[in-house]
This record gives structure tokens, sequence and C-alpha cells, in this order.
């Protein structure tokens, strides 16, 4: 590893996108943020016809998120780093857009939290019921599922279908633009409903059973597949040198989850927290069993395993409630302002089930959090101070039953976890989370999902050995911090009434 090699990663989130260069010197690492921008979703009221209300719609600007790559990669050039030798692109597990056979985009590209699908599953599952559904891919059904938007457009938009010739995913837009390149990387497949988990490939006969042509299906990969370069004309344009593009794990928590610095798989519960929180453990094979699909966990293709993991609604609560009061007040609630509020809160004042359907995408959130503790026979907070305290509480005992679930499953309890991503900077939720598990927590690092993209990419070059090898690179460069359970009464106490709710 004698000569200096940088491998670009590009972390598009469903708030912000980032673009950070992980430099490979002389046996040591060291990671570097080029740039950030934001990535807002577009809502548009639009008539069908005169004299109907309009419909609300949920859009991502992917234009812009191509001009904001490109702007990251320009601000490279001017960073004095030198050469990009390979470029991958990560994002959230769903979404994507149709083409016609000329290269045209068919529509705007729907966010996964518009309204059109709040209903569409339950035609689909005419078809298909839920459980052989499940038992067909190990994954459970969300209205957001790829499965669902392509079944969407089969039955509501037949006259846009007629002119589609393939389908990219998120990630796969921008290759695309880049490269040219028409795939779909295999971790971010797995979470389509579409994908057969034995033969990892696209499932026949759940296209069959609903209809839709499987020959718009883009070609799957592997993550760490070289996928080409960037167009001649673009690097021109840009002025950058000539640029690998790899498909590296095209879903950021396959990418998290990568940067884990896990020692031992079978005693490691790992959390990705961020907006979603993706609670889990890395297994050899997929667990494909009334217990899983009755609890709702999902068995996601990592980078030579299986991520068992529930999708637990991570700090977007508080996400909305903290936009929600800026826009009240007239001005920004800072992160740190917002965890000294959650500390001053009445402690275990109620809970909230954060996964609750009502949480998904309100108004106001505030409203649906004191609607969600009147309804269920609670106090109902008033403070914001202890509406905080609640979710994040709540939040940390989610993980904490979550945890208790993989050890049924699996048979092996866990003995430590790791958190990862940006939620690992919130030592009131780490503090919170070592409480109700019992366990150790290892918070880092916190652009796990960027160092996971850059990992892949060089195992993929040849920069690194293994992946593990990477992580220990990491590791020596990146420390992590430690929490240990504290108050574990109380805290005990709390997850019996917590699961109470549950049920």
């Amino acid at each position: 590893m004698a000569k200096k090699k940088v491998v670009g990663a590009f972390d598009i989130g469903a708030s912000g996108g980032k673009f950070l260069a992980g430099i490979f010197d002389g046996g040591g690492f060291e990671l570097k943020e080029i740039y950030r921008f934001e990535n807002k979703p577009v809502s548009l009221y639009l008539k069908a016809e005169q004299g109907q209300s309009p419909v609300s719609k949920i859009y991502w600007n992917d234009l812009s998120i191509y001009q904001e790559i490109l702007a990251g990669l320009r601000k490279f050039s001017e960073s004095g780093i030198g050469s990009l030798d390979s470029l991958g692109i990560d994002a959230w597990g769903t979404d994507g857009a149709c083409y016609t056979k000329e290269g045209e985009i068919t529509g705007r590209v729907y966010n996964y939290r518009d309204h059109r699908l709040d209903r569409i599953r339950d035609e689909l599952f005419e078809v298909v019921s839920e459980r052989e559904l499940f038992q067909l891919t190990g994954v459970p059904s969300y209205p957001f599922n790829m499965v669902n938007q392509l079944f969407w457009l089969m039955r509501k938009r037949p006259d846009v279908m007629k002119i589609v010739d393939f389908f990219l995913p998120i990630t796969g837009i921008f290759y695309y633009y880049l490269c040219g390149a028409r795939i779909c990387e295999y971790t971010w497949a797995t979470t389509t409903q579409l994908l057969d988990p034995h033969t990892k490939e696209w499932s026949r006969a759940i296209f069959e059973r609903f209809g839709i042509p499987i020959s718009i299906m883009p070609a799957l990969v592997e993550p760490g597949t070289k996928i080409g370069f960037i167009h001649e004309e673009l690097t021109r344009d840009i002025g950058i040198t000539p640029c690998e593009v790899i498909a590296t794990a095209a879903h950021d928590t396959a990418c998290a989850y990568v940067a884990a610095p896990v020692d031992d798989e079978e005693s490691s519960l790992i959390i990705s927290s961020g907006t979603w929180s993706l609670v889990g453990k890395l297994i050899p094979e997929p667990v494909i069993n009334d217990i899983v699909f009755e609890n709702h966990f999902t068995n996601e293709g990592g980078v030579g395993n299986i991520r068992l993991l529930k999708n637990v609604m991570g700090t977007w609560i508080v996400q909305e409630l903290r936009r929600k009061w800026s826009e009240k007040d007239k001005k920004d609630l800072s992160w740190d302002e917002i965890v000294e509020m959650a500390k001053k809160g009445e402690k275990f004042f109620a809970f909230i089930d954060p996964d609750d359907s009502s949480f998904f995408n309100p108004d106001d959130m505030e409203a649906a959090v004191k609607k969600f503790c009147r309804d269920s026979g609670q106090r109902v907070p008033e403070g914001r101070e202890t509406i905080l305290r609640m979710v994040y509480e709540s939040l940390a005992l989610k993980y904490g039953a979550t945890n208790e679930m993989i050890g049924e499953i699996t048979g092996k309890k866990n003995k430590i976890v790791y958190i990862v991503g940006g939620g690992a900077k919130n030592a009131l939720l780490n503090e919170f989370t070592a409480s109700a598990t019992g366990l150790p927590v290892v918070a880092g690092p916190v652009e796990a999902t960027a160092i996971g993209n850059i990992l892949i990419q060089a195992k993929a070059l040849g920069i690194i050995e293994s992946l593990r090898e990477g992580t220990s690179l990491v590791k020596a460069s990146l420390p992590a911090a430690r929490y240990e359970p504290e108050d574990t009464g109380l805290w005990k106490k709390a997850m019996e009434d917590f699961k109470k709710l549950l049920r």
C-alpha cells in the first residue's frame, strides 16, 4: 500500500447528502469530508380534473441531486488531494425511476412517503397474500417497498408502463447519468420484495403473479463490482481525471454494517442510527419462519452475510418535532438544544411505540405523540422537554425489546451493542440504549455509511485484502465512545411497562 490511493463515497440520505474521500497512504487511513448538500423532497398539489380537490404528491429532485454530485466532484478537483481512483454511491433502500428505450425518464421520481401507496397493498394482497410474499422473499411488507411501487404503476398508470423499457433504483439513476451503467446492486435489491433470497435473482414467480414485466429490471451485481468509468466528456466538464465507478453496497444500511467495528458477529447487536434505526445482527443465511414474519423482521442482503434486522422509526420523530417547533418559533433549534431539553424532561412519564403508523408522516408530530398517549390510556405530556425525553426513552426501549426478540429468533444472546451512523453522536440516546438493553454500547464511527462504502471499493481495487483489515484501519484512526448500563432496576421496570404497551 505504498502508493496513495483515494476512494470517493457519495452517501445520499433522505434529508441530505455528502461526499467523503477515504485516503489510504502508507498503511494508514484518513477520512476527509469534501462536500455536503441538502436533499429536500418536493411537495406538489395536483388536480386531476377541474373541480376536484388537489392531491398532495411528494417527489425526489433527482436532477438536483445529480447536480450536487457534480458539484462534489468539482470540489474534490479543487481540494489538492490528488486523483480520485474510484467512486461509489449509496442511498436509502427504496424508490427508483422508469425509462423509455431512448433513455428518457417517464416521470418524476416519487418519494417513499408519498401517499399514493397508502392503500395499494390491499389490492396487492388480493393477488398474493402478505404471508406468501414474505415466504417468497424473506422481507416483510412495507408500503414503500418497490414491489408495491411497480404494482401501483401497473394498476394505476398502465399507459405509462406501455412505454417503459427499463427500471433503475435510486442509486442506479446516478450511475446511469455518470457512466451509462444500467444495474441494480444486490444489497439494495434485497429490500424490494422482488428478489428470491435463495437464488439471489429477480423472482420470476413474483413478477408473473403481479403482471410486472421482468424484462424492465436491470442486471444484478454484487457489491464491489466495477461497472465503468465516468463519461470522458463529463470528466472534462468538471475538471477531474478519468475515474472508475464501482457499485458499492447501494443500500446505506449494508454500508453502515460493514463499518461497524464488530469483533464477534454471533454476540453483537448493530444499530445503524439515523432517520431510521436499523436494529439487527449479522447471520450467515436468511431466517424465514413464523416468528420472523409475525414480528416484522427482515432478511436483507449484506456483504457476504445476511442482516436479520427490524426497521425501527429512528430520529424521524424528533426531526419532525424539531422542524415544527422551529416553524412555530421562527428560529431553528440546534441538536444540542434538543438533547439538553430532553435531559430536563420527566423520567418515564409515558411511552410511545415509535413504529406506530400514526408517526410515519403526520401533519403535526407533537399532536400525533399526544394523541397516541391519550388513545393508549396514558398521561398526556405538555412540555417539550418531557415529550422529547419520552421519545428518546421509547426509542431505546424499542431497541431493547428488538434485541430480546433477535436473541429468541437466533438462539444466541447478544453481549454488546454497536451504534453506527449519525445517531452515534447522540450521547443521551446512547446512554439510554445501554440501560434499556443492559449491555455496553460502542458508538461510532459516525460516518459509518460512507466508510463502509469506501471499504467495499478499496477491497475491489485491491487496496485492502479484506473488509476486516479495513475495519481495523478505521478503528485505529477513528476511536469509538463506550457507554455502560445505568439505573438498571428502573429501566427493567420501564421495559415491563413498555412491553405491555406494545401488546
